[in-house]
């Protein structure tokens, strides 16, 4: 039906924002001090999916939502959790311990 497709469209064109926007987000700028970016990253990432959230919530549509928490959790997983990783792989002591700062200064 044309509102199936219209759902479709709209989370093909959600995952792409989430995955931009997350890419961007772990990318450092050169400028940019490590510490204040390790801080900002949980903060950035869980803004970002939580208003992509919201988003979705307010089609009303189960399928539509249910599907969207896949995509939160794929993006999770693909992106977040193999920065995480790479990043306490790196530099095992230094990295984690900005990782795990950045993990405390979650707020939700």
């Amino acid at each position: 039906s044309t509102q199936s497709t219209g759902l479709g469209n709209y989370l093909l064109l959600e995952q792409y924002f989430m995955n931009q926007c997350v890419v961007k987000i772990l990318t450092p700028s050169p400028s940019q001090d490590p510490t204040q970016h390790a801080n900002n990253i949980v903060n950035e990432v869980f803004f970002i999916l939580k208003e992509s959230c919201n988003r979705a919530r307010l089609t009303y549509n189960i399928d539509t939502i249910a599907a969207f928490i896949n995509l939160v959790d794929t993006t999770l997983n693909d992106k977040f959790k193999t920065y995480l990783s790479n990043q306490a792989n790196l530099k095992s002591t230094g990295n984690l311990k900005l990782v795990l700062i950045g993990l405390n200064n979650i707020e939700l």
